[in-house]
C-alpha cells in the first residue's frame, strides 16, 4: 500500500476509454493514505470473522478493496478446497492437478 499510486502508462490506457480528464487527474494525484490491518497469516480464522479492514476515504478504500478482494478470495478458496479434500482423502495420498 505505501507505492499505491497509478503510473503515467496506467492513466495512458485509462484514457482510451474515454473517462473524464477530471478523474484521470485525480488518479494521477491519488496515494494511499488510510490505514490496512490484516489478521497474522497462518491463523485460523471462522466464518464471518474479518481477515482484513481498510480504513481510508471512500474513493481509497475501493480501489484498494476491489484489488485485495479478488487476490484474497482466490486464495482463500483454494486452502478451503484443500482443506476439505485432504480431510476427504483420510491418509491417502492427495494430489491437485485444478490450476495446471
Amino acid at each position: 500500500m505505501k507505492n499505491f499510486a497509478f503510473t503515467r502508462d496506467d492513466i495512458a490506457y485509462l484514457r482510451q476509454f474515454n473517462f473524464k480528464n477530471d478523474f484521470l487527474k485525480f488518479l494521477e494525484r491519488l496515494k494511499f493514505s488510510g490505514d490496512v490491518w490484516a489478521i497474522k497469516e497462518g491463523t485460523l480464522i471462522f466464518p464471518q470473522e474479518p481477515i482484513l479492514r481498510i480504513t481510508a476515504p471512500l474513493a481509497q478504500a475501493q480501489l484498494v478493496e476491489a484489488y485485495l478482494l479478488t487476490t484474497i478470495n482466490i486464495q482463500t478458496a483454494i486452502a478451503s478446497k484443500l482443506a476439505r479434500v485432504v480431510v476427504a482423502s483420510g491418509k491417502r495420498l492427495v494430489f491437485d492437478f485444478s490450476l495446471r
